[in-house]
């Protein structure tokens, strides 16, 4: 957007500025949580061709898009991590988000609009919803599992995490981690 049309002897018009989302099939989506859209400025006048135009925080074409307005949470995962170490587990949320984990073997996606995010594990699931804890009054709080034993001729696996937090009033989707867990010898 910052640019003009130039020649070597004329300037036109400034560029237009970059919109920040931009769909165009009918199909298709973009969920959003805790985002501030910043579009691009117009560029400047050349010899008098006039300013460009600045950018959309959105430009939907065709599809949807949800802009959701809980505050964004985290899961962080150490990974790899060998049979009889610890895995730390490192959740961010409010004060008082209650935890719940999921744990699977296979990645998923499905769009659940009211838990304002993306399932993102498959079935089965190796954990279906464990309850963790409530966040303190800073917001954090470090997990740390031992990794057990995966059984004899299992080398390794990815294990797909995501945690859910509960604010009073909605169970919200938070981020997806897929750790890797290894067998001791390795």
């Amino acid at each position: 957007g910052g640019g003009a049309d130039c020649d070597l002897f004329n300037c036109g018009s400034g560029g237009s500025g970059g919109d920040c989302l931009e769909l165009h099939d009918p199909g298709s989506s973009a969920i959003a949580r805790d985002v501030v859209y910043e579009p691009g400025a117009g560029g400047g006048d050349g010899d008098g061709g006039g300013s460009g135009a600045s950018g959309l925080p959105q430009r939907v074409l065709g599809g949807t898009t949800f802009d959701f307005t809980a505050s964004y949470r985290d899961l962080d995962a150490s990974s790899p991590v060998r049979e009889g170490q610890l895995l730390t587990l490192d959740f961010a949320g409010e004060p008082g988000d209650a935890l719940l984990l999921f744990a699977g073997i296979f990645g998923g996606h499905v769009n659940m609009i009211g838990h304002q995010g993306v399932f993102l594990i498959a079935p089965p699931l190796v954990l279906p919803g464990v309850f963790v804890g409530v966040l303190p009054a800073g917001g954090l709080v470090a997990a740390p599992l031992v990794v057990p034993e995966m059984g004899p001729g299992i080398e390794g696996l990815d294990l797909h995490l995501q945690a859910v937090f509960d604010d009073g009033t909605t169970a919200l989707l938070g981020p997806a981690r897929v750790v890797t867990l290894l067998d001791a010898a390795f």
